[in-house]
């Protein structure tokens, strides 16, 4: 009985203990996480995790990332972040350039923030360390990961901005002249976020045309073919010459064309040449007829004397 007793005391320990392992979120209209991480390089002082638990609100450390998470109440002020030198370094190569970038100080909670703690490369021998940073020109939150290096003092160094999903760089490549403060070699890269819009096309109706009708028409209208007047001399509307329909009579001269003979003219007197040489042979004819005649008047006198 002793020993269920003590396992089950056993297993409830364990079980408060996990609980107290789990990260601080905010729950409901309870409050706003805001999350102070101190990077690969650096964890949280001991003044300053006094500071955040001398505030009141509820926090929780990790122990494997040294982050701290804070829960603040909605609409109260933000815990003050962590400067420069409340964070203790892992690696003497680098300093603390910022401890908490893009964060203000005093400000009502109004979501939950996280901030990345950055640094860069203390001086190494003749050369001295730099950072690049890329980071949202609205927020101030990163992007991408720092790009941090070493270069020779009053060396000038190109620096193109990288592709990120989302972003578009407003400049594609800056210069960085390094100095000996390895703390003002830093080059940042602002990016504003894409804004996508939805672009709506409206489609035009494809008429067919009917048969025997002209594109643009309506089906049983003729289309004004009047052509257009050529440049020059305007003539006046009751001067222009009208095409005579058929059935009405024409006025003026007619002047015969030399080449085309002109048709006898039913009403008149002239005869045509063939009408003329019918007249001769038909008065010889006859001429002839009464000569034979006469002759043979005289022959039959001249047989009865």
């Amino acid at each position: 009985m002793r020993n269920l007793t003590k396992r089950l005391c056993t297993l409830a320990l364990a079980f408060l203990l996990s609980l107290m392992a789990l990260p601080v979120h905010a729950a409901g209209n309870k409050g706003y996480v805001v999350t102070f991480r101190p990077g690969e390089y650096g964890r949280f002082s001991q003044s300053y995790l006094q500071k955040i638990e001398a505030t009141g609100y509820s926090y929780q450390l990790s122990k494997a990332t040294g982050s701290l998470s804070i829960l603040v109440p909605v609409g109260a002020a933000l815990p003050d972040a962590p400067n420069p030198s409340e964070i203790q370094l892992t690696e003497t190569r680098y300093e603390v350039l910022d401890a908490a970038p893009g964060y203000q100080n005093g400000q009502s909670a109004t979501g939950d923030i996280t901030t990345v703690a950055s640094y860069g490369l203390t001086k190494q021998g003749d050369t001295y360390g730099y950072t690049v940073r890329f980071v949202d020109r609205e927020t101030g939150a990163e992007v991408a990961p720092a790009l941090q290096g070493v270069a020779s003092n009053a060396a000038t160094v190109t620096f193109s901005a990288p592709t990120v999903a989302e972003f578009t760089a407003l400049a594609a490549s800056q210069t960085l002249t390094i100095g000996a403060d390895s703390s003002a070699n830093v080059l940042t890269f602002y990016y504003d976020s894409v804004v996508h819009t939805n672009t709506v096309t409206e489609e035009v109706p494809q008429y067919q045309q009917v048969p025997g009708t002209t594109p643009g028409t309506t089906p049983g209208t003729t289309p004004d073919t009047t052509p257009a007047a050529p440049e020059g001399e305007e003539i006046p509307e009751e001067e222009t010459p009208l095409t005579p329909r058929p059935g009405d009579e024409t006025q003026g001269e007619n002047i015969p064309d030399p080449e085309v003979p002109e048709a006898q003219n039913p009403g008149g007197s002239q005869l045509s040449p063939v009408a003329i040489a019918g007249i001769g042979v038909g008065a010889i004819a006859l001429t002839t007829l009464a000569v034979v005649l006469i002759f043979k008047r005289r022959g039959r006198k001249d047989a009865a004397q």
